[in-house]
């Protein structure tokens, strides 16, 4: 099962660098901090910048969620970087079957990547590439210019609008993109 640490914002990494160093790596499958490809624009040219998902939140996969707590807890630089939860006490929080599957489908290895989108003469969306595809029909917003797509999912307990970047024709040519759009045309 998939549980979310509740961490200080910008604490996120140096709590996922100490589980992967110190934690009992029976007791987890898998430690990530969630992050996107945001598309950002430098005269004129797109180019992609590394952003996080959702700041505050580390991802870890684990059958055991006490034990990993019970390690958690026992060192206090580790207690320092975690946000006190309901209660009063640290906490592991699940994530939903839902928000799992999201997350399975939209991340590679942690990162979500850029869509390709092209529109035709009539201003619709004739070619979707990449994670934003499975999703599109659930787009809320999309504003080319800006290179953005908003979803909004359930994530975290709460309604979230997640941001897909976008990729156009006359941004750069990515290997990955353009070897799924000959793929497509044969």
């Amino acid at each position: 099962m998939w549980y979310v640490i509740p961490t200080k914002i910008g604490c996120e990494d140096s709590l996922c660098e100490w589980v992967k160093a110190y934690l009992d790596q029976r007791t987890y499958a898998r430690c990530f901090v969630a992050r996107y490809e945001e598309v950002r624009r430098k005269e004129g040219t797109a180019y992609i910048h590394i952003q996080k998902m959702f700041p505050g939140y580390l991802f870890l996969k684990t059958e055991y969620p006490e034990e990993v707590l019970e390690q958690l807890d026992q060192t206090s630089k580790v207690s320092a970087l975690m946000s006190v939860g309901s209660g009063g006490k640290r906490e592991l929080l699940p994530i939903q079957r839902g928000e799992e599957h999201f997350l399975e489908r939209v991340l590679d290895n942690g990162l979500l990547k850029v869509s390709y989108v092209r529109k035709n003469a009539k201003g619709e969306i004739d070619c979707l590439i990449g994670p934003l595809e499975k999703y599109g029909d659930r787009i809320e917003q999309i504003n080319l210019h800006n290179r953005r797509a908003v979803v909004k999912i359930p994530m975290l307990r709460e309604e979230k609008a997640v941001k897909f970047s976008l990729w156009v024709d006359k941004d750069p040519q990515i290997d990955w993109i353009e070897t799924e759009k000959k793929r497509r045309e044969a």
